[in-house]
């Protein structure tokens, strides 16, 4: 078809277009056109991206974004939820000076009650 209108197909769809950049408030991520090869970025994703084909087609894109935008969840929000709560971090220095105290208290109780069976 390309050949008979003389205008090369487009190497990114505008669905593709349409996933990346859902608006100019919200975008998800960018993409590159090289001479040979296309990079899709997704914003928040530490993966290396993948040397994609000149022409895009929206299989390859779908997989790459999948991978993508699983791994910038994983990073920025599934670890968010594994770090310890604060009810974890609590220092227990009080309680055991509490405890110090009760061992103290029980061991004159002690020696006082040894002592009136002496006497």
């Amino acid at each position: 078809m390309a050949m008979l209108t003389r205008n090369p197909p487009p190497r990114i769809s505008l669905e593709i277009k349409r996933v990346l950049q859902l608006s100019k408030q919200t975008k998800v991520g960018d993409w590159y056109l090289y001479q040979n090869l296309i990079e899709i970025r997704i914003y928040g994703c530490q993966l290396a991206p993948y040397k994609l084909p000149k022409y895009l087609p929206m299989r390859l894109f779908a997989l790459e974004y999948y991978r993508k935008i699983m791994n910038s969840d994983e990073v920025n929000f599934v670890s968010a939820k594994k770090k310890p709560s604060s009810e974890s971090n609590i220092d227990w220095a009080p309680s055991s000076a509490i405890l110090e105290r009760q061992g103290r208290k029980q061991t004159k109780f002690c020696s006082k009650r040894s002592s009136n069976r002496v006497s």
